[in-house]
C-alpha cells in the first residue's frame, strides 16, 4: 500500500495529485471500466484509495 507518496528517480517522490488530476483519474477509471449497477457502484473515496496503489 501506499505511505504517502510514490518514488520516482528524480527527487525520490512525486507530487501529490491536485483535486482536478484525482477527479480526472476517477473519471478515467470509471470510463474503462463501463456503467456498474446501483448495488456495486464505487464512491469517490473507494476509487481514490484504489488509484493510490497504481
Amino acid at each position: 500500500m501506499s505511505e504517502g507518496g510514490k518514488r520516482s528517480s528524480s527527487n525520490g517522490f512525486e507530487k501529490p495529485l491536485t483535486t482536478e488530476d484525482q477527479q480526472a483519474r476517477v473519471n478515467d477509471m470509471r470510463r474503462l471500466v463501463g456503467p456498474l449497477p446501483d448495488k456495486i457502484r464505487c464512491p469517490f473515496i473507494v476509487l481514490m484509495h484504489q488509484l493510490q496503489d497504481i
